[in-house]
């Protein structure tokens, strides 16, 4: 329960232009203040807990160690991308009733395109995704983001199998572009943020040759 308190407040304090849209929020608006919210990030930190990886930052110079950054993954089993009935366990199945009409009609609009988009970039290969990474706003800047994604790279690098990962936000695009992965196309769907997927292929494994 401790970690789906954590992630919502890390996720909630994100000014990503899908928490915009989703929320109806004008940036700069951090408020947690509405049920429909925190009921969302919990489905959404419990849903990565069950079917994926979940990565944390700490703060351990804080008297409670608080967790102050987040990166929630899924692995190349789930080559389907977002699983519906893992959803529904996470208790999805409630939205309508603690979301508010509204809000879940954007939040369906939102995972039928980038699905969609996911499956385009991605057809069949094995690959992880990375679902969504976010930080307290007083603990940007600080490399924290290279660090937390280091682990999931590395391991896919190790596997020889690429990363996917798309955003709304172009203010994302430098810290990307620093991880290596390249833009592969963008999707502009109705009233939706255009949202941009990116790639990164793993690296040519270098064999010397032994005489």
């Amino acid at each position: 329960m401790l970690l789906h308190v954590v992630y919502r407040r890390v996720f909630a304090a994100s000014d990503d232009d899908w928490i915009l849209y989703l929320w109806a929020r004008r940036r700069g608006d951090y408020r947690d203040n509405t049920s429909g919210m925190r009921f969302f990030f919990s489905v959404i930190a419990d849903y990565c807990i069950r079917e994926g990886r979940c990565w944390v930052a700490v703060d351990v110079g804080d008297p409670v160690e608080r967790i102050v950054g987040a990166a929630l993954w899924q692995p190349p089993l789930n080559d389907a991308g977002v699983s519906l009935w893992g959803m529904c366990r996470s208790g999805l199945l409630a939205a309508p009733f603690r979301m508010g009409l509204s809000a879940c009609a954007r939040l369906g609009s939102a995972l039928s395109a980038t699905e969609e988009a996911h499956a385009a970039v991605m057809g069949e290969r094995r690959h992880w995704s990375l679902y969504s990474i976010a930080f307290l706003r007083d603990y940007r800047e600080r490399g924290l983001g290279t660090r937390l994604m280091a682990p999931i790279l590395r391991a896919a690098q190790a596997e020889s199998v690429p990363v996917y990962l798309d955003t709304a936000s172009k203010r994302s695009f430098a810290f990307f572009d620093r991880q290596d992965f390249a833009l592969v196309t963008s999707s502009q769907v109705g009233r939706l943020p255009r949202f941009y997927s990116f790639v990164l292929e793993p690296k040519q494994k270098q064999y010397s040759a032994v005489e």
